[in-house]
């Protein structure tokens, strides 16, 4: 389970209702910790035994499992102890490979411009980690245009595109944005995917 200290988590009860949580820490084989909203009634719904469906989002894949509820604590943090699942599901929602970049970025989102970096990139999208920890509320496909900076020493890359998804992004926020339009991508990026679809090729001709 590779998951960053303060990602999101989406935890699901038996009747369907939701509660957002975030990543603590895990000892493997043996308990996951989560933080978890105090609201009235919590204690109760997270009784030890309680059976939880549990999902987040990460490297382009939402990974789901169960697991049952073994402690919780209300004080001096809200936290519940989880068995450690023994199955993970996974589905995949990129297309293409991406590349693990750290490319400054300037995105600008319903006429407010917000600081970041692009964390990872793709011919098709990117994942714009924003510098600002505040949740962003946005629309499903909402319109994201920004510019980014590699070091080649050219200009800034412009990009236009939509809002697909969150991405992981740790204790911040990770905007997954799908590419619309021309986007130009740097020489050494467009290498990157150039040695990938060669060496995929290989591996199907040896197969």
């Amino acid at each position: 389970m590779h998951i960053e200290s303060g990602s999101r988590i989406i935890v699901e009860y038996a009747d369907k209702e939701r509660m957002n949580c975030r990543y603590v820490g895990q000892s493997k084989g043996e308990f996951i910790l989560l933080k978890v909203p105090m609201m009235p009634g919590i204690r109760e719904r997270l009784a030890k035994g309680t059976h939880l469906q549990v999902r987040y989002l990460g490297a382009g894949r939402i990974v789901g499992f169960s697991v049952d509820v073994i402690f919780y604590q209300a004080a001096p943090v809200s936290l519940v102890f989880l068995s450690y699942p023994t199955e993970f599901v996974e589905h995949n929602l990129r297309q293409e490979d991406r590349m693990t970049c750290h490319f400054p970025a300037t995105v600008s989102i319903d006429e407010d411009v917000y600081g970041g970096h692009i964390s990872d990139i793709s011919p098709g999208g990117c994942c714009i980690v924003l510098a600002d920890a505040s949740i962003l509320e946005l629309n499903d496909k909402a319109p994201v245009a920004g510019t980014f900076q590699t070091m080649d020493g050219q200009k800034p890359y412009s990009f236009t595109g939509e809002f697909m998804t969150r991405c992981e992004a740790g204790p911040l926020q990770g905007l997954g944005v799908r590419f619309q339009g021309d986007v130009t991508l740097p020489a050494g990026v467009l290498a990157f995917f150039s040695e990938m679809a060669d060496a995929e090729e290989k591996t199907e001709k040896s197969s």
